[in-house]
């Protein structure tokens, strides 16, 4: 029976992450039958249980120490076969404890040259890891995994009957970021609250894309400097599930993504949209999806969010085939690395058999 451990956010009731472990699991499901347990990187104890450890989405590598490039560590220590599967690679930050040193850049190198397969989600994340010592020719840029998703078959005919030729829609995210000066928050703030003016000044509706608790308040504060206009917002109350936000951007002619994963649930639906880049992993996303002419950073002002906007408005059409092409190209990629995983296991002298248990970590 093979045994598989997940790394990655699990049961952190956010969309983006409940994605990435649903797109990935389904993958390594269908093309190497086994018995696979997800767990948080941090609640595991006994590494020796499992025969493989896949290194799942969302940007959990980084040239600086952290929980996960402890735990990818001890893995290493371990000899336990590990696949890097569509991870983001983060840079260095001002905070001091989120710096690197040539020290955290050689274990993260060292790291990646011990991991049987590596695949990341775009090319900055592939220059970083370039950039401690790894070989290009030991990296695929493989995308985002949620790419592999395959999104509700009403989403975009139920859009374009309910909003399309009755009311514009534009759904927006926004939210709580770990790694911003406290100041960022009151300008990316102020920045939506202007876009939404101008949004209900044009006669479109709005509605907010919240993915975590975390993203409530910004929700909050953007509508508290809308008094006149509030009935005019969806505005949910508690954070969506992946169906609903599917819902909602299939419904929405753009999307205002001021976090990561509705970008690529947009790419997904093909739903043109604007990528306000408030993290790094935004830009990396942008730029391996060709994307990066629609592409905002938070430093932007007011007329620069709305004419991006504008633009992304204008070349609707355009993306729409763009958003498509490049959502196959990436589907086939992350399926031909997923049929890779079995060779991986071999190295281990396992035998895999159709039994599968899920185990959610905290």
């Amino acid at each position: 029976m093979l045994r598989i451990g997940y790394l990655g956010f699990v049961n952190q009731r956010n969309v983006g992450d409940d994605l990435l472990e649903m797109s990935i699991v389904s993958l390594i499901r269908r093309h190497m039958p086994g018995r696979c347990k997800v767990i948080a990187a941090r609640s595991h104890s006994d590494l020796s249980r499992y025969d493989l450890f896949v290194c799942g989405g969302g940007t959990l590598l980084s040239p600086w120490d952290s929980a996960w490039i402890q735990a990818l560590c001890r893995i290493k220590e371990q000899g336990i076969p590990l696949v890097i599967f569509g991870t983001g690679v983060l840079p260095d930050f001002s905070d001091e404890a989120k710096t690197s040193t040539p020290q955290s850049r050689e274990c993260l190198a060292d790291i990646i040259r011990y991991a049987r397969l590596t695949g990341v989600r775009g090319p900055q994340s592939k220059q970083l890891l370039v950039d401690c010592g790894c070989e290009p020719d030991e990296i695929d840029i493989v995308g985002d995994p949620a790419l592999a998703s395959e999104a509700p078959s009403w989403c975009r005919i139920r859009g374009r009957l309910q909003y399309g030729r009755l009311k514009p829609l534009v759904a927006m995210s926004v939210g709580f970021s770990p790694n911003k000066a406290s100041s960022w928050r009151a300008q990316a703030v102020e920045r939506f609250a202007y876009l939404c003016t101008y949004l209900l000044d044009e006669g479109y509706s709005v509605a907010f894309l919240p993915q975590r608790s975390n993203d409530m308040p910004f929700q909050q504060e953007i509508l508290s400097m809308l008094p006149a206009a509030r009935d005019k917002v969806y505005a949910p109350s508690r954070p969506l599930t992946v169906s609903k936000a599917f819902s909602i951007i299939g419904q929405a002619d753009v999307v205002v993504a001021g976090k990561l994963h509705p970008g690529v649930m947009a790419t997904i639906v093909n739903t043109p949209f604007v990528s306000y880049a408030y993290e790094p992993k935004c830009r990396d996303y942008a730029a391996s999806i060709e994307y990066l002419p629609y592409t905002i950073g938070p430093e932007c002002e007011n007329g620069e969010l709305m004419s991006c906007f504008e633009s992304v408005r204008r070349d609707s059409a355009m993306i729409r085939s763009h958003l498509r092409q490049q959502t196959e190209r990436y589907r086939q990629r992350l399926i031909a690395f997923a049929r890779r995983l079995p060779e991986v296991a071999l190295d281990r002298n396992c035998v895999g058999v159709p039994s599968w248990q899920v185990a959610c970590g905290e």
